[in-house]
């Protein structure tokens, strides 16, 4: 496809069906189709965290709205965006959402202590920076581990 020269602004709409993966920036994005969340298929872009031979480490980037209404004597009503985003864990040929420390748990039971004590010492970043706390918890206490299939 090539775009007018000249023109100020150009419209693409991809078919999402037909699309694989993309980056934007330092930011890479990989579908996944028939991810089960809450029994509800989910299928859509992730931004991929890691990824090595042993598992991927993707996120589901999603804002809520929350309507607003100002303080006493205020009617006015604005909408606030929140972040809802979602961990999800590809190994051993499943996706598996990460919500707690517990599921992380519950894939890696072997390497708990060393999950308990990661959280311990980087509680602040948890709170600061989630995306950075997740990469470093696989990057530096699972790494190459293999979840457990059944679970």
């Amino acid at each position: 496809m090539t775009l007018k020269p000249g023109a100020e602004f150009s419209i693409l709409k991809l078919i999402t069906d037909k699309v694989d993966q993309f980056t934007i920036d330092e930011y890479s994005f990989k579908r996944i189709d028939g991810f089960l969340e809450n029994n509800i298929l989910k299928n859509g872009f992730h931004q991929i965290l890691l990824e090595n031979t042993s598992y991927s480490l993707l996120k589901r980037n999603r804002k809520v709205r929350r309507k607003r209404i100002g303080g006493p004597g205020d009617s006015k009503l604005y909408f606030e965006f929140v972040s809802n985003d979602t961990y999800v864990l590809f190994a051993d040929g499943y996706y598996r959402r990460i919500k707690t420390k517990g599921d992380i748990i519950k894939s890696y039971p072997k390497l708990k202590k060393a999950i308990n004590q990661f959280y311990i010492q980087n509680r602040n970043l948890k709170k600061s920076n989630p995306d950075k706390f997740m990469q470093r918890l696989f990057e530096s206490i699972i790494k190459e581990s293999h979840p457990l299939k059944d679970i």
